[in-house]
């Protein structure tokens, strides 16, 4: 059987096929940078006095309660930080920080931090939109863009977006815990990503758990 080359239209549309499986599966196993938000105000809290930065003019009664719920979710959850704003029909209630930071100094909402799981809604409605194109499915395998990857014509799309893959989640991985606290905001590759979960046998086989 032979394979036709792909024209140079499509060369474009094949090469950002490429790129989102290789982000989606490098989401599917990572937390992302994300900028927080700025406010105009330093401020001291009273209870816990750590510096927080705050709207403009007295802090009412909306804002305290969404404050006190911040505090409460980070003792419950034993977080070290929590930095947050609300915004109502476009209207900013609060913008905020609590606790320290990585590097033990009050939070401040103009600091970076790992976005976490909100990378995966916006991979994964990116994937959907490219379903709804006809430009993938999501029971492709990775084998069409990732050939070398292990087990490459068993995950699909789909197993990729649940985080069905039964890949090794690479965030428990001692060598890639190191090169974390070296460097707490270094902006991987999904290469580099892809690079720790593959140094592990797979928890799984695909799709099965």
């Amino acid at each position: 059987m032979t394979r036709t080359s792909p024209s140079p239209r499509t060369r474009p549309r094949a090469r950002a096929r490429r790129t989102l499986c290789a982000a989606v599966l490098a989401v599917a196993l990572q937390t992302a940078v994300a900028p927080t938000f700025a406010g105009p105000q330093d401020n001291r809290d009273g209870r816990d006095g750590r510096a927080c930065v705050r709207t403009e003019g007295p802090l009412g009664g909306e804002a305290r309660r969404i404050r006190d719920i911040a505090r409460k979710t980070k003792a419950d959850l034993r977080l070290k930080s929590v930095e947050l704003r609300v915004t109502v029909d476009g209207n900013e209630v609060l913008t905020d920080a609590l606790g320290e930071s990585m590097a033990d100094v009050p939070a401040q909402p103009d600091m970076h931090f790992r976005a976490g799981s909100v990378a995966f809604s916006s991979i994964g409605t990116t994937l959907l939109q490219l379903v709804e194109e006809g430009r993938v499915g999501l029971d492709d395998t990775v084998e069409r863009w990732l050939p070398r990857l292990p087990q490459a014509d068993k995950i699909t799309l789909r197993m990729l977006a649940g985080n069905t893959t039964g890949l090794h989640d690479y965030v428990t991985d001692p060598a890639f815990l190191a090169a974390l606290e070296v460097h707490p905001f270094r902006q991987w590759t999904p290469k580099e990503l892809v690079t720790y979960p593959l140094s592990h046998p797979f928890w799984y086989k695909p799709g099965t758990n």
